[in-house]
């Protein structure tokens, strides 16, 4: 963690609404799924990987922007 004591201060007061956004986000990932179900972001994000392994950046940048337009989405 920072030494900066306002970075601190600050984290320190938003903490509980960061937890309950990230809580929110990961049930609505995961509520419709079936046992063997794969959640979609984390198969995008091991794409990601591979495409960033082999530096294949437009197949990463592609990927990324699918990801981004899923979630503009779903908001």
């Amino acid at each position: 963690m920072s030494h900066n004591e306002l970075l601190i201060y600050a984290y320190s007061t938003a903490r509980e609404a960061i937890r309950q956004q990230m809580l929110t986000i990961g049930y609505r990932r995961v509520v419709d799924l079936k046992p063997g179900d794969e959640i979609p972001s984390v198969k995008s994000r091991w794409r990601i990987y591979e495409a960033v392994k082999a530096r294949d950046f437009r197949t990463c940048k592609r990927i990324l922007t699918e990801m981004i337009d899923n979630d503009a989405r779903e908001v």
